[in-house]
């Protein structure tokens, strides 16, 4: 074999071992679009059923982009749009993907790529049901406490409100998989919540007991219940009683102070929650400013929990 016929036959053989880049379709590269009725999710895995799974969580992550839209329309507070943003994604974990149909399908060297689609209405249906359901449930809850203690309706209340963030979710997904849906009476129902939550709350009087060393918390507490929307009235079907002692020692020239809290909630001398706190602090400067500074550790702690949450409920 002379050395042109070598050099030839060693180029055709290497030519045989370079490995070929798989044709990529087009609709990996430009997936299509949703339209008036239809949703689609293209995704490009190892395995045929990974990517049907993983473009299912495409036409989610479709609906989640769609619905910030309106979110931010309608909620201007940043963290309950963080709240709702949060339920949302909850909820598209959590319902049914049904008459989903593969519409194309590409084996690309190890990997594989579906391209399925799924009727906007089923999706809108779905959530509609979910919606329906939910608001039902809410409604049967807010039945039942019609003649309950009024601490307990609080608590109660307290607790459906926080549904709000899923039930505002819900309505703007739905919102986003079928413009043309009602959902006004979802919205009415919505401040329909806040409403019946915020008339309780102001029917609630407040009782503060407190020692000497703990007084700063009078005016501390009563700040933030009315930061809470809760404000003596004069009712007293229902007391929040507060105590507070405090230790204090002074240590390599610091101020330290541990406060003792204890929280109660009473309707008709009956207890309906309680709970115990306990707070410390160290000032370089005085014992008054470390019990400052536990005061300012309540009014975060009910601001991050709420005061339903912070009582015990």
């Amino acid at each position: 074999m002379n050395l042109l016929t070598l050099l030839f036959a060693t180029i055709m053989f290497s030519g045989c071992l370079t490995p070929q880049t798989p044709e990529v379709p087009g609709w990996v590269e430009h997936p299509p679009a949703p339209t008036t009725t239809e949703l689609y999710g293209v995704s490009v895995a190892k395995s045929k059923e990974e990517a049907f799974l993983s473009a299912i969580g495409n036409i989610a992550a479709t609906m989640l982009k769609g619905a910030q839209l309106p979110l931010g329309r309608h909620i201007r507070d940043v963290n309950e749009r963080q709240a709702i943003t949060k339920a949302m994604e909850q909820a598209l974990q959590e319902i049914d993907y049904p008459d989903v149909v593969l519409k194309q399908e590409a084996e690309m060297g190890e990997e594989y790529a579906v391209l399925i689609t799924m009727p906007r209405a089923v999706f809108a249906a779905q959530i509609d049901a979910r919606l329906r359901a939910h608001r039902q449930t809410l409604e049967q809850q807010a039945k039942s406490d019609e003649y309950a203690p009024l601490f307990q309706k609080l608590g109660k209340l307290g607790a459906t409100h926080e549904e709000k963030p899923m039930l505002l979710a819900e309505m703007f997904l739905l919102e986003t998989a079928d413009p043309g849906s009602d959902t006004k009476p979802y919205h009415a129902f919505a401040e329909q919540m806040d409403s019946a939550y915020n008339t309780l709350k102001f029917g609630v009087a407040v009782n503060v007991i407190s020692d000497a060393e703990g007084i700063v918390y009078v005016d501390t507490m009563e700040k933030a219940l009315r930061a809470e929307g809760m404000l003596p009235t004069g009712n007293r079907i229902g007391l929040l009683l507060m105590h507070a002692d405090s230790q204090q020692e002074r240590r390599n020239g610091l101020f330290h102070v541990t406060v003792r809290l204890r929280l109660e909630s009473v309707a008709k001398g009956e207890r309906l929650a309680q709970n115990e706190l306990f707070l410390e602090a160290v000032s370089s400067h005085s014992f008054a400013d470390a019990r400052r500074q536990t005061a300012e550790g309540l009014k975060k702690r009910i601001r991050d929990e709420g005061i339903f949450h912070t009582l015990g409920f």
